[in-house]
């Protein structure tokens, strides 16, 4: 779902709790994007908006897989990440699960584009999506 990419602010230099939606609001979830996003037409991103989008979405998802906060900064980290988590998907999943659906009957907004990106242009990309310097200030207690 193309809104799960653009669901974020252009300061995301704050907690990501914006990302989690109740479940029960999944029917909305397209509305509640485009009013609460600050990227609205995809069609119109240019390179630094992917670069940026890439980089909010890595982290989110490094922070829910890893149970932890770090500013993602080593592109071998993450090659290492993908290469041990090989069933990504159902990792994400089950930490979806075990975090926000069982707990609070939400979500986090998660797209699947970033990760592809990043795992088919690899370390080039990552370096450019310069995630140490997008994401700073995260406590990410959002994720605890």
């Amino acid at each position: 779902m193309a809104e799960s990419l653009k669901h974020c602010k252009k300061n995301s230099n704050i907690c990501f709790k914006d990302a989690q939606i109740k479940i029960s609001d999944y029917g909305t979830y397209k509305e509640l994007v485009s009013k609460n996003s600050d990227f609205q037409d995809i069609r119109k991103f240019d390179i630094s908006t992917w670069y940026f989008l890439t980089a909010v979405n890595i982290q989110r998802t490094f922070c829910l897989v890893n149970n932890e906060y770090e500013a993602v900064s080593d592109y071998e980290k993450i090659r290492e990440w993908f290469d041990k988590n090989a069933v990504i998907i159902k990792t994400i999943h089950e930490k979806q699960f075990e975090k926000f659906i069982n707990i609070k009957n939400e979500v986090v907004a998660l797209s699947p584009f970033p990760l592809f990106l990043l795992y088919y242009f690899g370390k080039p990309f990552f370096e450019r999506c310069n995630c140490s310097q997008t994401i700073k200030t995260c406590s990410f207690c959002c994720y605890s």
